[in-house]
């Protein structure tokens, strides 16, 4: 019974590294970019979007390599399910009411029932092979560089804007310690995955 106490308390504490490690990558990753005058909406699709989910990756790689192929599939979908219905739920309970653009019904919904329908197809015979793996990979990469070239002609000429209009002191400064905290928080990543689903497994 001891032993199962010792392997919760370093799932508590490894799952609440994993989500502040995570949390600093995302922040400082952000304040390097607006240092450098990337605009937010790229900012957005890229670094807050990748950021947010690097949980779910270091998990879900370390799971592979304990040989729990399974968790990887829960995990997705898990997490999936998670940020449609509780998020949104809870963020529009809160906000009583979320305005939605017509932009994201009409183009980024179907992109989102297309992934999941992919995911439904690729995982319908229980096996997820390597050919499916790439076409993952290549469909995320489209999906950024849609977002980026569907967007940029008009929000990220308000955003560049928007930042030179700014007072001089407002303007947000490159500081050294961004990439040592990113850097930081990518191996506080590791390790805290790592004890993540050891424990979990355990």
């Amino acid at each position: 019974m001891s032993e199962l106490i010792k392997e919760i308390i370093v799932f508590a504490a490894s799952l609440f590294f994993l989500v502040k490690a995570a949390d600093y990558f995302v922040e400082y990753s952000e304040k390097l970019g607006l240092s450098l005058k990337v605009p937010q909406f790229i900012i957005g699709v890229t670094i807050v979007s990748i950021g947010t989910s690097l949980p779910e990756l270091v998990t879900s790689i370390f799971s592979v390599l304990e040989g729990e192929t399974t968790m990887v599939a829960g995990n997705v979908i898990g997490s999936n399910i998670a940020n449609i219905l509780l998020v949104v739920g809870i963020s529009t309970i809160i906000a009583r009411k979320i305005e939605i653009q017509k932009s994201i019904i009409r183009l980024d919904l179907p992109l989102l029932v297309g992934s999941g329908a992919i995911l439904i197809l690729t995982m319908k015979d229980g096996v997820f092979t390597l050919p499916e793996a790439i076409l993952s990979i290549v469909g995320f990469l489209i999906y950024l560089l849609y977002n980026v070239t569907e967007h940029k002609s008009s929000l990220v000429e308000q955003e560049v804007k928007r930042i030179e209009t700014l007072e001089e002191e407002q303007k947000p400064k490159f500081k050294w310690t961004y990439p040592v905290w990113i850097v930081l928080s990518a191996i506080g990543l590791f390790i805290s995955g790592k004890f993540t689903v050891s424990s979990v497994i355990a």
